[in-house]
């Protein structure tokens, strides 16, 4: 299988299972110059040799996007990250998760300096419950990134400074967009395009410092943790959406509603009529007391109808 990935002429993508293989198959790619693989996915590998492989094949010039599947192993790590001296030059699209041990972060934040081109960086939480190590990477690094998709806690130290167009944080437990959080994310070199927040704690005037730090926000997605609808809320968000100009597309999710859905709707289409000329889509995700799963509603403005 080695041999014939190695005479490819054409480009392809290669996915990594934690399968058996000879054991000295990496040694049959000595020669990386020549590799035609351009996606990677390395799917939960624990066999010291196939770990072996699939470093020496991460290697091959024309890679562009390398996605490494959660799993609760640390195994990965050390080995597959560690090339010092070589440059990841067509690396643009990167999915990862965050290291635990101290010596595994250290590779990593060497891994990302070795990548100049990347633009798109996903950052997943670990499986461990341990306290993560500092993620700390010189300003220099990764200055393309655009589109960046990690905890808030790592989303606050790498947005300094760099062109993030599009932003999405996940967090594992709620987190409210105070001020102070959101005056940390605003400092990239390019205004922020689009935001989407996980467990967000929603408050009456969330809107207003999110236009406050990010007025050229043209899509947003808030993944609130509860909140009870009311008809005060489509009302604030007329308001709100003023002090977004270039604001495109709304999504909320998991309101509470307690009045009818078709109230609600018509609450939407209002708020709709005197935002057509700008909004693009809105939606709302929420459960009623008349019925107990999700409804989720994705309006298109009237002029779009």
């Amino acid at each position: 299988m080695v041999r014939h990935l190695l005479r490819l002429s054409h480009p392809f993508s290669l996915t990594c299972l934690n399968v058996g293989c000879p054991g000295n198959a990496e040694n049959l790619v000595s020669d990386t110059r020549n590799l035609q693989i351009t996606e990677l996915i390395v799917d939960r590998l624990r066999r010291p040799n196939m770990i072996r492989l699939a470093t020496r094949l991460a290697l091959g010039p024309r890679l562009s996007a390398l996605k490494i599947e959660e799993h609760d192993s640390t195994e990965l790590y050390p080995s597959f990250l560690h090339n010092p001296g070589h440059k990841f030059d067509s690396l643009r699209h990167l999915q990862v998760f965050q290291p635990v041990e101290e010596a595994d972060m250290t590779n990593f934040l060497s891994f990302l300096a070795s990548c100049p081109q990347l633009s798109h960086l996903r950052i997943s939480h670990s499986y461990s419950s341990r306290p993560k190590p500092a993620f700390l990477l010189p300003p220099t690094s990764i200055p393309h990134l655009s589109f960046f998709d990690a905890p808030y806690g790592i989303a606050r130290l790498l947005v300094h400074g760099r062109p993030v167009l599009s932003l999405k944080l996940r967090c594992a437990v709620k987190s409210d967009l105070q001020r102070e959080t959101l005056s940390q994310l605003a400092e990239g070199s390019t205004p922020l395009r689009g935001l989407d927040v996980d467990h967000v704690e929603w408050r009456d005037d969330v809107l207003l410092d999110v236009a406050e730090y990010f007025p050229a926000l043209q899509d947003l997605k808030l993944r609130v943790v509860k909140y009870d609808y009311c008809n005060l809320l489509l009302k604030r968000l007329d308001s709100d959406m003023k002090r977004l100009p270039s604001m495109q597309r709304f999504f909320t999710y998991n309101f509470t509603a307690r009045r009818p859905e078709e109230d609600f709707g018509s609450d939407t289409l209002r708020l709709l009529e005197v935002t057509n000329d700008r909004l693009t889509s809105i939606g709302f995700r929420l459960k009623t007391e008349r019925y107990r799963d999700e409804r989720r509603w994705v309006l298109l403005p009237l002029s779009q109808i």
